[in-house]
Protein backbone atom coordinates (compact mmCIF):
# COMPACT_ATOMS: atom_id res chain seq x y z
CA UNK A 1 0.00 0.00 0.00
CA UNK A 2 1.02 3.09 -0.99
CA UNK A 3 1.17 5.86 2.02
CA UNK A 4 1.59 9.52 2.81
CA UNK A 5 2.01 10.71 6.16
CA UNK A 6 1.82 14.67 6.45
CA UNK A 7 2.93 16.32 10.24
CA UNK A 8 4.89 19.22 11.22
CA UNK A 9 7.95 17.43 10.74
CA UNK A 10 10.07 14.18 11.98
CA UNK A 11 11.43 13.56 15.45
CA UNK A 12 13.59 14.75 16.77
CA UNK A 13 14.38 17.62 14.60
CA UNK A 14 10.94 18.86 15.40
CA UNK A 15 9.81 17.82 19.33
CA UNK A 16 6.67 17.05 20.21
CA UNK A 17 4.19 13.82 20.99
CA UNK A 18 2.47 14.07 17.58
CA UNK A 19 5.51 13.99 15.57
CA UNK A 20 7.04 11.57 17.60
CA UNK A 21 4.21 9.01 16.97
CA UNK A 22 4.03 9.77 13.44
CA UNK A 23 7.61 9.25 13.00
CA UNK A 24 7.41 6.00 14.80
CA UNK A 25 4.25 4.83 13.13
CA UNK A 26 5.82 5.71 9.55
CA UNK A 27 9.04 4.28 10.54
CA UNK A 28 7.22 0.57 11.48
CA UNK A 29 4.67 0.84 7.81
CA UNK A 30 7.90 1.58 5.81
CA UNK A 31 8.85 -2.55 6.33
CA UNK A 32 5.41 -3.22 4.71
CA UNK A 33 4.42 -0.49 2.69
CA UNK A 34 5.75 2.01 0.36
CA UNK A 35 5.64 5.22 3.02
CA UNK A 36 6.38 8.93 2.32
CA UNK A 37 5.80 12.07 4.39
CA UNK A 38 5.14 15.96 3.43
CA UNK A 39 6.21 18.59 6.28
CA UNK A 40 5.29 22.39 5.51
CA UNK A 41 8.37 23.47 3.72
CA UNK A 42 10.03 26.52 2.78
CA UNK A 43 8.11 29.77 1.76
CA UNK A 44 8.00 31.80 -1.11
CA UNK A 45 7.16 35.80 -0.42
CA UNK A 46 6.63 35.92 -4.54
CA UNK A 47 4.32 33.63 -4.88
CA UNK A 48 1.49 32.43 -2.94
CA UNK A 49 0.72 29.22 -4.59
CA UNK A 50 0.96 26.18 -2.45
CA UNK A 51 3.56 23.64 -3.97
CA UNK A 52 4.62 20.24 -3.09
CA UNK A 53 8.34 19.34 -3.89
CA UNK A 54 11.02 16.47 -2.64
CA UNK A 55 13.01 16.93 0.04
CA UNK A 56 15.58 13.86 1.02
CA UNK A 57 14.81 10.50 2.13
CA UNK A 58 15.15 9.95 5.98
CA UNK A 59 15.59 5.83 6.54
CA UNK A 60 14.12 4.50 3.59
CA UNK A 61 11.07 7.01 3.67
CA UNK A 62 10.60 9.71 1.13
CA UNK A 63 10.46 12.85 2.62
CA UNK A 64 8.29 15.65 0.47
CA UNK A 65 8.37 19.50 1.60
CA UNK A 66 4.88 21.34 1.30
CA UNK A 67 5.94 24.94 0.29
CA UNK A 68 4.28 27.77 0.99
CA UNK A 69 2.25 25.80 3.50
CA UNK A 70 -0.69 28.38 5.69
CA UNK A 71 1.54 29.43 8.83
CA UNK A 72 1.67 26.98 11.60
CA UNK A 73 -0.42 28.81 14.73
CA UNK A 74 1.23 26.09 17.23
CA UNK A 75 0.34 27.81 20.47
CA UNK A 76 0.12 31.23 19.47
CA UNK A 77 -3.25 31.58 17.98
CA UNK A 78 -5.10 32.97 14.47
CA UNK A 79 -5.25 37.22 15.12
CA UNK A 80 -6.15 37.20 11.19
CA UNK A 81 -7.80 33.66 9.65
CA UNK A 82 -8.61 35.25 6.22
CA UNK A 83 -5.00 34.66 5.91
CA UNK A 84 -5.44 31.56 6.30
CA UNK A 85 -8.04 30.98 3.75
CA UNK A 86 -6.25 32.59 0.63
CA UNK A 87 -4.43 29.78 -0.21
CA UNK A 88 -3.96 28.04 -3.94
CA UNK A 89 -2.63 25.40 -4.88
CA UNK A 90 0.05 24.55 -7.63
CA UNK A 91 -2.02 22.40 -9.63
CA UNK A 92 1.04 21.67 -12.08
CA UNK A 93 3.35 20.85 -9.10
CA UNK A 94 0.71 18.50 -7.08
CA UNK A 95 -0.03 16.92 -10.47
CA UNK A 96 3.52 15.99 -10.48
CA UNK A 97 3.39 14.67 -6.91
CA UNK A 98 0.37 12.24 -7.64
CA UNK A 99 2.62 10.87 -10.60
CA UNK A 100 5.25 9.96 -8.91
CA UNK A 101 4.18 8.92 -5.44
CA UNK A 102 0.09 7.88 -6.18
CA UNK A 103 -1.03 7.61 -2.77
CA UNK A 104 -3.62 5.75 -1.69
CA UNK A 105 -3.84 6.77 1.87
CA UNK A 106 -3.08 10.08 2.91
CA UNK A 107 -2.97 10.25 6.73
CA UNK A 108 -3.56 13.79 7.73
CA UNK A 109 -1.82 14.22 11.87
CA UNK A 110 -2.68 18.14 11.75
CA UNK A 111 -4.23 20.32 10.08
CA UNK A 112 -1.97 23.15 10.57
CA UNK A 113 -0.75 24.48 6.82
CA UNK A 114 -2.38 21.91 4.97
CA UNK A 115 -5.08 24.54 2.69
CA UNK A 116 -8.19 23.02 2.10
CA UNK A 117 -7.47 23.02 -1.89
CA UNK A 118 -5.18 19.98 -1.26
CA UNK A 119 -7.59 18.44 0.61
CA UNK A 120 -9.71 18.57 -1.80
CA UNK A 121 -7.56 17.73 -4.90
CA UNK A 122 -6.19 14.13 -2.73
CA UNK A 123 -10.08 13.54 -2.78
CA UNK A 124 -10.63 14.00 -6.05
CA UNK A 125 -7.82 11.51 -6.89
CA UNK A 126 -9.54 8.79 -4.98
CA UNK A 127 -7.33 8.84 -2.14
CA UNK A 128 -8.98 7.97 0.91
CA UNK A 129 -7.99 10.66 4.38
CA UNK A 130 -7.68 9.51 7.23
CA UNK A 131 -7.00 11.60 10.24
CA UNK A 132 -5.49 11.28 13.45
CA UNK A 133 -6.23 13.99 15.67
CA UNK A 134 -3.03 15.24 18.02
CA UNK A 135 -4.09 18.18 18.78
CA UNK A 136 -7.56 20.62 19.02
CA UNK A 137 -6.59 23.02 15.64
CA UNK A 138 -10.14 21.74 13.98
CA UNK A 139 -11.87 23.53 16.71
CA UNK A 140 -8.95 25.92 18.27
CA UNK A 141 -7.08 28.26 16.67
CA UNK A 142 -4.49 28.49 19.36
CA UNK A 143 -4.47 24.36 19.36
CA UNK A 144 -4.76 23.73 23.07
CA UNK A 145 -8.54 24.81 24.30
CA UNK A 146 -6.54 27.22 26.70
CA UNK A 147 -8.24 30.78 26.97
CA UNK A 148 -5.80 33.96 27.04
CA UNK A 149 -5.84 34.21 30.63
CA UNK A 150 -4.25 30.44 30.97
CA UNK A 151 -7.55 28.66 31.65
CA UNK A 152 -9.57 25.96 30.58
CA UNK A 153 -11.96 27.37 27.29
CA UNK A 154 -15.35 26.96 27.92
CA UNK A 155 -15.14 25.40 23.90
CA UNK A 156 -15.20 27.49 20.56
CA UNK A 157 -17.35 30.17 20.09
CA UNK A 158 -17.06 33.42 17.94
CA UNK A 159 -17.01 35.98 20.37
CA UNK A 160 -14.56 34.21 22.88
CA UNK A 161 -12.47 32.90 20.14
CA UNK A 162 -11.59 36.77 19.16
CA UNK A 163 -11.02 37.96 22.40
CA UNK A 164 -8.18 35.13 23.18
CA UNK A 165 -6.73 35.71 19.60
CA UNK A 166 -6.66 39.26 19.59
CA UNK A 167 -3.10 39.10 20.72
CA UNK A 168 -2.24 36.26 18.99
CA UNK A 169 1.64 37.38 16.56
CA UNK A 170 1.11 38.26 12.98
CA UNK A 171 1.44 35.59 10.32
CA UNK A 172 4.65 36.91 9.26
CA UNK A 173 5.88 36.06 13.06
CA UNK A 174 4.27 32.80 13.07
CA UNK A 175 6.55 32.44 9.23
CA UNK A 176 9.44 33.38 10.98
CA UNK A 177 8.84 30.64 14.24
CA UNK A 178 8.51 27.67 11.92
CA UNK A 179 11.36 28.61 9.41
CA UNK A 180 14.40 26.32 9.37
CA UNK A 181 17.00 29.11 10.45
CA UNK A 182 15.06 28.63 13.64
CA UNK A 183 15.85 24.84 13.78
CA UNK A 184 19.51 25.85 12.65
CA UNK A 185 19.34 28.35 15.33
CA UNK A 186 18.28 26.16 17.90
CA UNK A 187 20.48 22.95 17.33
CA UNK A 188 23.66 25.09 17.28
CA UNK A 189 22.30 26.56 20.90
CA UNK A 190 21.61 22.92 22.12
CA UNK A 191 25.45 22.02 20.50
CA UNK A 192 27.14 24.84 22.17
CA UNK A 193 25.58 24.07 25.46
CA UNK A 194 26.70 20.74 25.12
CA UNK A 195 29.93 21.70 24.06
CA UNK A 196 30.29 23.77 27.07
CA UNK A 197 28.96 21.77 29.60
CA UNK A 198 31.09 19.02 29.06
Amino acid sequence: MRIVHYTLGLYPKRVGGLNRYATDLLKEQSWKHDVSIIVPGRWNMWSKRCSISVAKTDDGVSCYHLNNALPLPLLYGIRKPRCFFEKKISRKSFEQFWTNVRPEVLHLHTLMGMPEDALRFFKEKGVKVVYTSHDYFGICPKVNLINENGNLCEGPHVKRCAVCNAKAPSIMFLRWRNSRLIFVLRDTVRWLKNTINC
